[in-house]
């Protein structure tokens, strides 16, 4: 028997959150505009890309990078001054630069254009102008603050009857910009069926980890006890021989863990942003197991992550003063990334007592790799409040590719029991990495067949 993969996943992605408020911009009144006449309806930002309304009488616009064409290089050179750095120009022209959803790179950009009262006397320019407020959220979606279940962490192609119990330690999560502790438990068992070629298993992950409700002040609410997604496997082993076993099937991800709320820091405090824990995942895998011969062992798993419904994102109405009123209204869905999950592991039983015999019945070091990708970019969902600030949830430009080093050892406990320990570590140091460090610990009891 070999032992069960080790595993390295924390699987939590910190969205980010961007919130501008904006401001409606006149142009010089030889144009014969005024303040008064170019206030206009906040909510014909559309956060995304330069949109034009109307006939403006001084030039043409696009959507696609291209402003206007001015007529009078008085109106360029008014512009160019008022928001240096934002626009750039070629001749007589004026261009946006980066037209696409705002970044934490890019503090400024251009929103809206809209026609005047008397649309071919002047327009009104509506900017994103100011340092924008880049906050951290956990999506739910992906497990929020306690993370994803993937069937490599103390799985095997193997169906088993067993109980048992997962905890890792993660140094420095990225669950906030500088990373936080997190502790978590997964209790659970797996029961076979069909003769032992099958079998079903239930994951319930908790963890002592960040609060669901986080501060707009970036205040951290660390240890926080916060239950999970629950999980379902079923597996079907398909075929097996002495030296190849191949197994597959499917697992269920139901949202049981917490909304995320966005807490703006107020006397009372209110709710800005929910994001609710509404999508439920679906994980098909592939698993192999190769023995050549009574020591050597190596496992493979192939897992797929999809979110089939996506969140319900919601925002918060202002109130005079611009401070959240706590009635939330839906602005859109933010959906998971599908993921795709590739594990290796290879194994030594150097020492093994096949009657079971001892309190140590067997022991074997183990060296895993795990790839952890992403298959496209993060949701974009973009709301204006009825007050006037922008909110953007997510970039739209972000894979995450996480690559992983698992090295460990398993001790088998007379005739039913195991434990393994472990530390992985990532490999490389990109703004991708899940945390600094973990330590692992894995108990199974065995039992039936």
């Amino acid at each position: 028997m070999a032992p069960n993969m080790i595993g390295d996943f924390f699987g939590a992605t910190a969205a980010s959150v961007c919130v501008l408020p904006f401001e409606s911009l006149a142009l010089p009144t030889q144009f014969g505009s005024s303040a008064a006449a170019l206030t206009g309806p906040v909510n014909r930002f559309t956060g995304v890309d330069v949109e034009f309304h109307g006939p403006i009488g001084l030039g043409q616009a696009t959507v696609n990078g291209r402003f206007f064409d001015f007529e009078n290089g008085d109106s360029e050179t008014f512009l160019r001054n008022r928001f240096d750095g934002l626009v750039e120009t070629d001749g007589n022209s004026l261009n946006v630069i980066d037209a696409g959803p705002f970044s934490a790179q890019r503090t400024e950009r251009f929103a809206t254009v809209d026609p005047m009262v008397s649309p071919n006397t002047g327009f009104a320019l509506y900017a994103v102008f100011g340092q924008p407020e880049i906050i951290s959220v956990a999506s739910p979606s992906s497990g929020g603050v306690v993370g994803r279940s993937k069937l490599a962490e103390n799985g095997s192609p193997i169906p088993r009857d067993r109980v048992f119990v997962n905890y890792s330690y993660f140094d420095a999560a990225a669950l906030t910009p500088n990373g936080i502790s997190v502790h978590r438990v997964t209790p659970g068992f797996e029961k076979t069926f069909l003769d032992g070629r099958a079998s079903w298993e239930l994951r319930a992950p908790f963890a002592s980890t960040l609060n669901s409700d986080i501060r707009t002040d970036g205040v951290t609410d660390g240890g926080n006890g916060e239950f999970g997604n629950l999980t379902n496997y079923v597996k079907f082993l398909m075929t097996v021989n002495d030296v190849w076993s191949h197994s597959a099937g499917l697992g269920v991800t139901a949202p049981t863990g917490s909304d995320v709320n966005l807490v703006l820091v107020v006397p009372g405090g209110a709710t800005f942003l929910t994001i609710r824990n509404d999508s439920f995942h679906v994980l098909p895998f592939l698993a192999s197991l190769y023995t050549p011969n009574d020591q050597l062992f190596v496992q493979t798993f192939i897992q797929y992550d999809f979110d089939t419904n996506g969140s319900r994102v919601e925002l918060s109405d202002q109130d005079a003063n611009g401070l959240p009123t706590g009635v939330l209204q839906p602005i859109g869905r933010a959906q998971d990334s599908t993921f795709v999950y590739i594990s290796v592991s290879a194994g030594y039983w150097l020492y093994r007592n096949p009657t079971g015999e001892g309190r140590i019945s067997g022991f074997a070091p183990m060296v895993e790799l795990h790839n952890n990708q992403s298959l496209q970019g993060e949701d974009v969902v973009v709301g204006t409040t009825n007050s006037g600030s922008l909110f953007q949830l997510g970039t739209g430009n972000r894979n995450l590719q996480v690559l992983n080093l698992t090295l460990g050892a398993t001790a088998t406990l007379g005739r039913s029991g195991s434990l393994t320990a472990a530390y992985v570590t990532p490999i490389g140091n990109g703004p991708d990495q899940q945390f600094d460090g973990e330590f692992r610990l894995l108990y199974n009891w065995y039992f039936g067949q």
